[in-house]
This record gives structure tokens, sequence and C-alpha cells, in this order.
């Protein structure tokens, strides 16, 4: 998700036939709406100076973050553009390789779905440990774990990984 508000955060996705609004914006409503955070303190501070920084006239840019003031984020800058792979010349034999800004809104849903699955999976974990532990019958913690582990299964099958 950061490397995604890194190289693509000022970019306008289409979230609606009437709405279109940036990547960084989706992706913090999107966090924000379920309250969830990085486990990641520098993932935070960047979500955090992004989210400070929506209603200014300037977009973030991939420049912004490798001139940040801070070492640490203008190393995960250039560690995040670094990876970028490059595609080669694939139109010159027509086959079209869709790439991934092509694909951007579909990239960045996935990216939140996996994010937040994994996220309630670590909850569901915790769950099973509380009642592992438990030596009374506590039946809130039960049904914690119920109820996380249902919604592990809405977002696998969300992310199309159950039928």
């Amino acid at each position: 998700l950061i490397r995604l508000i890194i190289n693509y955060g000022d970019a306008k996705i289409k979230i609606s036939e009437k709405e279109k609004i940036s990547v960084s914006e989706f992706i913090i409503s999107e966090l924000d709406s379920d309250s969830i955070r990085f486990s990641i303190t520098l993932f935070n501070n960047i979500l955090e100076e992004v989210k400070n920084h929506l209603d200014s006239e300037n977009p973030f840019s991939k420049d912004y973050f490798l001139n940040h003031t801070e070492q640490t984020v203008r190393s995960l800058t250039e560690q995040i553009i670094g990876e970028q792979h490059f595609l080669g010349n694939w139109k010159n034999k027509d086959i079209i390789v869709l790439e991934e800004k092509d694909i951007l809104l579909e990239v960045t849903r996935e990216s939140i779905l996996r994010f937040k699955l994994h996220r309630v999976q670590e909850m569901v974990k915790d769950a099973l440990l509380k009642l592992k532990n438990d030596s009374h019958d506590n039946e809130e913690n039960l049904n914690q774990f119920t109820r996380l582990n249902q919604l592990e299964k809405k977002i696998q099958k969300e992310l199309g990984r159950l039928f």
C-alpha cells in the first residue's frame, strides 16, 4: 500500500461513474473506515503525512518522497522505485501487456483486501490463543473468534480464494 502511495498516490482512479479520487485518498478512506493501522511506524508516519497533505494544493509525487527531510523515507522511496520492472517492447510483437498503472483501481483494491486479510488473520491467531489460555468457558472470546473467522472467509471470498 505504501508502494502504491509513493508511486501513484496522486493518480486519479474512477471508483464510480461520477466519482474519481486519488489512490492515496482511496487507501486512506479504506483503512480509516476499518480503523486499521500499519504495524510499522515508518509506514504509519508516511500515511499520516499524506493524510495531512491531501487538502493541500500541491499533489504528492515520487520526487516529494525522494527529497523528504527524513533519510528513512528517502531510502524507502529509493528502494520502492528501484523495484519497478521494465516489461520490454512487447507492442512491436503485437502483444498487449497491461501495466500496473493501467489497472490501478483493481491493484489498489486487491492490495487493500490482502492487507486487511493479513490483519484479520493476526487477530484470529490472537483470539485463538485467548481461547486456549482461558480456563473458563468465556463466551465473549468464542464469539469474537467466530466473528473474525467469518470476516476472514468474507475477505478470502472477495479475493477469489474461496467459492
